[in-house]
């Protein structure tokens, strides 16, 4: 039985890897998904209807500022230590 190479030396029957193709491959690929991605954000921006209203004040929402909020009353608290469940 074979030991596991665990150094990462080569046995002479594999090839040398090739980085600079790698490398190159990966950029391309890289460079396409990004080409895919741009040009069906581009198509997509087009099609569709737009939301909302073209009058900033169409149907918009009013706030009106208080000073304060109400606020429920504070529980009573029981001295009895016992908890009851």
């Amino acid at each position: 039985m074979a030991s596991p190479n665990l150094l990462g030396s080569r046995s002479p029957d594999t090839a040398p890897e090739n980085l600079p193709g790698n490398l190159l491959g990966s950029a391309l690929l890289h460079l396409a998904l990004f080409g895919v991605i741009l040009a069906a954000g581009l198509l997509a921006r087009h099609r569709g209807e737009q939301w909302g209203e073209h009058a900033a004040s169409a149907g918009a929402i009013q706030a009106s500022i208080v000073s304060a909020l109400p606020l429920p009353p504070r529980q009573k608290t029981l001295d009895t230590g016992v908890l009851t469940s």
